[in-house]
């Protein structure tokens, strides 16, 4: 991890290559702590994310082949010449067939990063973005907050928590998001406990103030619950 880096590493890290058992077990415990305070809670949602990104590539892959599925992936990925081309990286590799793990994650919120295998225990691999559902983080699905009259997801929890829901596809304080709905301050914080209360929303403190923000099924039920499909006759001939 250090090379390429100016001077020499920290002593633990010196200690940690050269097998120091004490040092091991430090970054072991430090490494535990870090997966039940941040991971553990949400590893449902992260299982959900990878699962439903999977179940959407299956049907990509088999109607378009390989051209087809990397194109789905990011906007960013193009095949080309038979390779695979992502702007910004100035490097080429051959997988001499070794083939090319693709990986959804929950946590990535970039487009996808290149991993070269060390040609033993681990395989090449491309990382993205899990998209369960057909959206890239941060899509917005053409409705602007306010628009939700008409729709299945403000026929579903109402047009004002459909409102509120949409609206912390970005996370958002209290007053930021009675602000933007066009609410009080105290209906906005009461929305967001009724959003909190079906696990569609999270809500954490920074300080004196507190911040809202969609969990894994709050973007998943925004993924899935489009406007109301318009009737043929409603359609100009």
């Amino acid at each position: 991890m250090w090379e390429g880096r100016a001077g020499r590493p920290p002593a633990w890290m010196r200690d940690l290559a050269e097998g120091d058992t004490e040092v091991l077990e430090l970054v072991v415990r430090a490494l535990r702590d870090f997966h039940d305070a941040v991971l553990a809670p949400r590893w449902e949602g992260v299982l959900k994310s990878f699962h439903g990104d999977l179940a959407r590539r299956m049907p990509v892959l088999a109607e378009g082949g390989h051209q087809a599925l990397f194109g789905s992936l990011h906007p960013q990925l193009q095949w080309r010449r038979d390779g695979l081309e992502r702007p910004g990286i100035d490097w080429e590799y051959e997988l001499g067939g070794g083939g090319l793990l693709l990986i959804p994650s929950a946590f990535l919120t970039g487009p996808p990063v290149f991993v070269r295998g060390d040609g033993a225990r681990l395989g090449h691999a491309l990382i993205y973005a899990a998209q369960p559902n057909g959206q890239p983080a941060g899509h917005v699905d053409g409705l602007r907050t306010g628009e939700a009259g008409n729709d299945t997801l403000a026929a579903l929890i109402g047009p004002t928590r459909a409102a509120v829901l949409r609206a912390l596809r970005e996370p958002r304080g209290t007053a930021d998001l009675a602000c933007l709905v066009k609410i009080s301050p105290a209906s906005a914080s009461e929305h967001a406990k009724v959003l909190r209360d079906a696990d569609l929303v999270e809500t954490r403190r920074e300080g004196r103030s507190v911040r809202h923000s969609l969990t894994p099924l709050g973007r998943t039920v925004l993924g899935h619950l489009r406007p109301a499909a318009e009737k043929p006759g409603d359609r100009a001939s």
